[in-house]
C-alpha cells in the first residue's frame, strides 16, 4: 500500500482514533506541549509496529498487512516532518544538543529509507516482512534515544515547548490532509530545510 493510499484511508475511517492515534492534534488539549505531543506520537508508534509484528506473525491476508503496515509509515512520515521541522532547529541551539540531531537526523534518513522501499514492495513479496522487522530496529532505540537524551533537555535550556507543541500539531494537521507536503530534507548551513512540494513522491 502507498503512502498516499494510507492517508486517504486515515482521513476517512469512520472509527474514531484514541486520543493517542489521532494524527490531526484536535483531539490535543491546548495546554499539551512539544515534549508531551511527540511522547504520545512514539507511543502510536510503537503500538503500530505492534501491530504490524501480529498482522505479519499470523501470516494474516495480504491485503490486511499492506493496510496495517501502511498506517505506520504514513505515522513515521508525519511525525519525522513536523520533527525536522520544528523541534530540530530549535533544539539544534541547545548546548551539548547538536551532535545527538545529527545522530538524529541520520536515523530519521535509514528509517525512511525502509519505508520508502515498503511502498515500492508488495505485501508477498520475498523481503516484505524482514524489511518490516528492519525499519523496528532502526525505529524503537531511535524514539527511546529521542526521549531519554533530547525531550528533558528541552524545557531546562529555556526553549517554549508549548509555542513548539502549537506549532507542530498545526503543521501536523496539514500534513494529514495534503500528503505531497511530504518531502525529503535538504541540508543548508546545518539546519534542516525543505525543498517544497513533491509531487506524487512522498520521498
Amino acid at each position: 500500500m502507498s503512502l498516499t493510499n494510507a492517508a486517504a484511508k486515515l482521513a476517512h475511517r469512520t472509527d474514531a482514533p484514541s486520543r493517542g492515534d489521532r494524527l490531526d492534534g484536535r483531539s490535543l488539549p491546548r495546554q499539551d506541549d512539544a515534549v508531551e505531543l511527540l511522547t504520545r506520537d512514539h507511543e502510536a508508534i510503537r503500538r503500530l509496529f505492534k501491530d504490524c509484528t501480529r498482522v505479519i506473525a499470523r501470516r494474516g491476508d495480504l491485503e490486511h498487512r499492506a493496510e496495517v503496515v501502511g498506517r505506520l509509515c504514513f505515522r513515521l512520515s508525519v511525525h519525522f516532518q513536523i520533527e525536522e521541522e520544528v523541534l530540530y532547529p530549535a533544539a539544534r541551539g541547545v548546548p551539548g544538543l547538536a551532535p545527538f540531531i545529527g545522530v538524529a537526523l541520520h536515523e530519521h534518513r535509514m528509517c525512511r529509507e525502509l519505508v520508502a522501499k515498503l511502498d515500492e514492495m508488495e505485501p508477498d513479496a520475498p523481503d516484505y516482512d524482514n524489511t518490516v522487522a528492519a525499519l523496528g530496529a532502526a525505529l524503537l532505540p531511535h524514539v527511546d534515544a529521542e526521549e531519554e537524551g533530547l525531550f528533558r533537555h528541552l524545557s531546562p535550556a529555556g526553549l517554549d515547548v508549548f509555542a513548539l507543541g502549537q506549532r507542530m500539531a498545526q503543521r501536523r494537521r496539514l500534513l494529514q490532509h495534503d500528503v505531497t507536503r511530504i518531502g525529503p530534507p535538504a541540508s543548508k548551513a546545518g539546519v534542516t530545510v525543505w525543498s517544497g512540494d513533491c509531487g506524487d513522491r512522498v520521498f
